[in-house]
């Protein structure tokens, strides 16, 4: 396996296990949603519930196609839980995994296009971030609230719907996610205008959660709060840290300021339902 493939795989497997974490805390705190993970193939299959924002197969496929078994038990999983089976593919999987899922009558989703990026410690230089922000760790129930109300803001979480969703992850992150949560604030007032998270999977260090108060974006809060947890991680001993960005979003700009390189740029092809002159 050449090196860039190497780092798509241990991108793709830090995100497959952070994820699983999440699905394993959410069954447990809301049994309604029926969340669940397992291995599949050389991957892991995340199911957070009907709503949530992960349900998929993920790292699922570099190595090697799922079975016709591991198939079925992936549908009929995605079945039980409520949501439509979906795998991602991107320039580092199997050369036939998406002849395979093709061939099951998986289409591909225009719109679901993420950019995998990634930065070693060895290729680190500390970078500018916005003058007048500090970053602190979200440490107590107030603090979690906070974080809330700035990630319902940033990404305009309007209705109860998607606000209960984003709560839920929220709680969820607080409770599981090492080290967590951060908070950029301005330091001069102390005002709450950026978030963001960070979690260690082994010697990755996943970068997630970013987001930004609208009246105070073009201020560099997301490039205070990359540097940050970046020292954090090469701090705590990991050697590579990795994020994920749709390609047109302000954050995939912040990351690569940072240093932070392409390595893979993933799609979603979901499995359409039988047609009614199937049935």
């Amino acid at each position: 396996m050449n090196d860039q493939r190497e780092t798509a795989r241990k991108i793709e497997l830090a995100e497959a296990l952070d994820m699983a974490a999440f699905a394993t805390e959410l069954a447990s705190a809301f049994s309604e949603l029926k969340a669940r993970t397992f291995p599949l193939a050389d991957g892991h299959a995340v199911l957070c519930g009907q709503g949530m924002y992960v349900n998929g197969a993920l790292a699922v496929g570099i190595e090697r196609v799922p079975t016709d078994d591991e198939f079925e038990q992936w549908e009929t999983a995605c079945v039980e839980v409520g949501v439509a089976a979906s795998f991602e593919v991107h320039e580092h999987s199997h050369v036939d995994l998406a002849a395979a899922i093709e061939a099951r009558g998986y289409v591909l989703d225009p719109d679901s296009a993420r950019t995998g990026l990634a930065l070693t410690q060895a290729d680190y230089s500390p970078r500018t971030a916005g003058e007048g922000i500090d970053v602190v760790a979200v440490s107590t129930p107030e603090l979690v609230e906070t974080w809330k109300e700035l990630t319902a803001q940033g990404w305009g979480h309007e209705t109860p719907e998607r606000r209960l969703v984003s709560d839920r992850f929220t709680d969820v992150a607080a409770k599981i996610q090492k080290p967590g949560l951060f908070l950029a604030v301005d330091a001069a007032t102390g005002q709450p205008i950026g978030c963001a998270n960070l979690s260690f999977v082994g010697e990755v260090a996943v970068l997630g959660g970013m987001s930004t108060v609208p009246s105070q974006r073009r201020r560099g809060v997301q490039r205070a709060l990359i540097q940050h947890r970046l020292r954090l991680s090469w701090k705590s001993g990991r050697s590579l840290a990795v994020s994920h960005a749709k390609p047109d979003e302000g954050s995939i700009r912040n990351l690569q300021h940072a240093g932070f390189q392409p390595v893979l740029t993933k799609t979603t092809f979901v499995l359409e339902p039988p047609s009614s002159d199937d049935r």
